[in-house]
């Protein structure tokens, strides 16, 4: 743990970055365009004062299995990332979630212990590869219905996730199903076209949705309410993209 975390008595705003960085995102500048949807994130977060000590940042990379491990920190002592896809393996989408529940759960344990309050925290998942190949499905059955379990629980003690598809090779129903616990279905980023900005997209919304909590301190109704209501205007502009990459 960062000591330094518990410096300051500002409420949380816990976001968990957790990134599939297997070769098949280096196709098609998938991993650039991230990088400059990730850059624009923290820019947009950092230039409010408010969110700059509220907003903590953690980051779990995954391939075949956790390549990257990063644990909260505050915003500011958190440089730009910069992401890279791995030279070889596969898809293991099971053991990324896993641990990067793992650190929210540690973290909301650190900062109830502390006395510190925080908003409902944000697990950002986003992957091209397809769980059902190359995950351990015991692993990835444990994940889902811990995920699912999550809407289940009083608003209080829930996470947000957002949960994004990219390109066609991505398992919509298992994607979907992890999703459940929050939304009908995940996010899809499939048209080649509009990809760089379907990415931005994304994290423009999150900001959005991080912002709203944090500088208004929402309740977790408020804030579960307003992201949902941002993540269905989402879907629906998401489709449409589709749409034009058909037509």
């Amino acid at each position: 743990m960062n000591t330094n975390i518990l410096q300051n008595s500002a409420k949380r705003m816990p976001i968990a970055l957790c990134l599939d960085v297997s070769p098949s995102m280096g196709m098609k500048k998938r991993i650039e365009h991230l990088n400059i949807a990730v850059k624009m994130f923290f820019k947009s977060l950092k230039d409010d004062p408010k969110v700059l000590s509220s907003a903590e940042i953690a980051i779990v990379c995954f391939s075949t299995g956790v390549v990257a491990d990063r644990d909260f920190r505050y915003l500011d002592a958190f440089p730009i990332p910069r992401f890279a896809p791995v030279k070889k393996g596969r898809t293991n989408m099971a053991a990324g979630i896993q641990r990067a529940l793992e650190k929210i759960r540690d973290h909301k344990y650190i900062l109830d212990t502390s006395e510190i309050e925080y908003h409902v925290p944000f697990l950002i998942v986003i992957t091209d590869g397809n769980p059902d190949n190359n995950d351990d499905k015991e692993l990835l059955g444990k994940v889902v219905e811990e995920l699912k379990e999550l809407g289940h629980l009083p608003e209080s003690e829930q996470i947000v996730p957002i949960i994004v598809g990219v390109g066609d090779e991505s398992d919509s129903d298992k994607l979907d199903e992890i999703a459940s616990g929050f939304a009908v279905k995940a996010l899809r980023v499939n048209s080649l076209d509009e990809e760089e900005n379907l990415f931005t997209d994304i994290f423009t919304f999150i900001s959005k949705s991080v912002l709203y909590s944090v500088k208004g301190d929402r309740n977790a109704s408020e804030q579960i309410k307003a992201t949902l209501a941002g993540y269905n205007q989402l879907q629906e502009q998401f489709e449409q993209a589709k749409l034009r990459s058909v037509f």
